[in-house]
């Protein structure tokens, strides 16, 4: 093992700035620069300060960044008794350090000869998905008008028959991890709410307001993409409208309810699935006191079921390959032209969410809307460049505290929560994306298939993946579950990619709106 870094010093405020400055700049020379790479900082930082809360200022710590068979780690070590610096004696603390930890980062914690010692591993930037995606898109168009003009007849039919079979291959490995992805990443979120009883009552107040949010984001985008992508409903007559809703109502109530455990898996019935999720959830919530390891195992097997997903939803490209290259080789062009539709629909969506923000708040705290925009807009561009609202997250409460004057625990904790619990972005893109694709399939739909569809992008925008792809991945699961042709998923998964990043970056200035306006009302009241 080679050290390439070391460093003494104090647990003041002043020296662990310096020591992540230092660490950063180590890392830069080595040009290590990837997100992974920001998120371990991000971490390694509260560590620290939980570290400083027990111990003190003035408590020295030992900290490493060494190379061992071209991995990079960084180590942390302090002399005293033992403490994991991955929990705290503040609940809300405690919560915006579970969130960090859920960020792909897998830290270590060991306690030996009176020395706590915190590792964190540094993992390689990998494949930027955005890269796949372009490279993909462009020779799939390519491959296509070669292929169009090349080909003959016979030539064509075997093309088409092959990336047919490929498409409905990787397809069907996503749709295989579907119920079991759904099933534990509802069933972690119960968990994680689950905690609401420890939290005091601005922590209850926060998370409340968040979920309360997500259904306003829901309806409002589901009504405006209703009304911009008509849908085919499967009503006959005049006559039968009645008896047909009625009927339509009432199996989508009853159909919730499994009359199997294996048979909703095996079925792939997605709403069956979260009522098993929840019921699982709550039952453990009852029971964590006397099992306190059920959260943890639970965690673990979400993960798992993660990174399975994970690498399936690298073969995404593959897709996006296929479907483009036959669309144009069949001279089927009309879907693809369509797509510029959707992309308008979320931009200018995403943009009346942040300016309604704008609006509410500069009314709410008599804050002009130019000062609001010059404080909050920074910030959203940066993590639009990043592609990750969780890589800011230092930078996020610090302007929180600084621009805007927000208390440094409601900074603190609603900023970490807002990056799960608060995802207008998520249910913008999945909403617009599952109409669109519905309305131009012509998917014959009645109201059960209306609910469904609410459902999913509510309960999917909480639980997608926080990383760019992740929208893909959840919307093939949808795509399944709702009957939408997955050809039409290869299309638009390249607007969906570019539209994550801008997603991602007005999120981010809407949650430092949301947070502010919070702060009004907890001083009002």
């Amino acid at each position: 093992m080679k050290t390439i870094f070391r460093k003494k010093c104090t647990l003041s405020n002043e020296d662990i700035n310096t020591l992540m400055s230092e660490f950063e700049s180590c890392l830069s020379i080595k040009k290590i620069n990837s997100e992974h790479a920001k998120k371990t900082m991000v971490l390694l930082e509260e560590c620290l300060l939980n570290f400083q809360k027990h111990f003190g200022e003035e408590k020295e710590i030992k900290a490493y960044l060494t190379k061992q068979i071209g991995k990079y780690s960084i180590e942390i070590k302090i002399k005293g008794e033992e403490f994991t610096p991955f929990s705290d004696e503040e609940d809300e603390d405690e919560y915006y350090t579970q969130v960090i930890k859920k960020l792909d980062i897998e830290p270590k914690y060991a306690y030996s000869n009176l020395t706590n010692t915190v590792s964190c591993e540094i993992k390689k930037e990998k494949n930027n998905f955005l890269y796949l995606v372009v490279a993909a898109a462009v020779l799939g168009v390519l491959c296509g008008i070669i292929g169009r003009n090349l080909l003959s007849p016979a030539a064509i039919y075997y093309v088409n028959y092959f990336f047919s079979k490929v498409s409905e291959t990787i397809l069907g490995l996503l749709a295989m991890t579907a119920g079991p992805f759904v099933f534990f990443s509802i069933y972690n979120a119960v968990l994680g709410v689950g905690n609401v009883g420890k939290f005091s009552k601005m922590g209850k107040s926060t998370l409340g307001h968040f979920l309360f949010c997500d259904v306003f984001f829901v309806v409002i985008s589901v009504v405006t993409t209703v009304i911009v992508f008509p849908l085919s409903f499967s009503l006959h007559s005049s006559a039968d409208v009645s008896r047909d809703t009625y009927s339509s109502i009432v199996d989508a109530i009853f159909g919730i309810f499994p009359n199997n455990f294996f048979g909703s898996f095996v079925e792939g019935n997605i709403v069956q699935i979260l009522i098993l999720a929840l019921l699982f959830g709550i039952a453990s919530i009852m029971m964590i006191k006397s099992h306190p390891g059920i959260s943890e195992c639970v965690s673990t097997l979400t993960d798992i079921v993660g990174k399975i997903m994970g690498w399936f939803t690298y073969l995404l490209p593959i897709v996006i390959f296929a479907s483009l290259a036959t669309n144009i080789i069949n001279g089927d062009m009309s879907d693809i032209l369509k797509v510029w539709y959707l992309v308008v629909v979320v931009i200018l969506l995403i943009i009346l969410f942040y300016v309604a923000y704008l609006i509410i708040a500069s009314i709410k705290c008599k804050v002009s809307i130019k000062k609001l925009c010059k404080d909050t807009l920074p910030l959203a561009f940066l993590s639009m460049m990043a592609g990750s609202s969780t890589v800011i997250l230092p930078e996020l409460i610090d302007n929180l505290c600084s621009k805007l004057s927000i208390n440094k625990s409601l900074a603190r904790f609603a900023s970490s929560t807002g990056m799960v619990f608060f995802p207008p972005d998520a249910v913008v893109v999945l909403t617009s994306a599952t109409f669109f694709c519905a309305s131009v399939g012509e998917v014959k739909t009645d109201i059960s298939w209306m609910l469904l569809a609410v459902i999913m992008c509510y309960l999917f925008s909480i639980s997608a993946p926080p990383v760019v792809g992740g929208y893909a991945a959840i919307l093939a699961i949808m795509f399944t579950s709702l009957g939408i042709s997955q050809t039409l998923l290869g299309i638009v998964i390249p607007a969906i990619v570019f539209l994550d990043y801008f997603c991602t970056g007005v999120k981010v200035g809407i949650i430092q709106l949301d947070i502010l306006i919070q702060q009004k009302k907890i001083e009002t009241i």
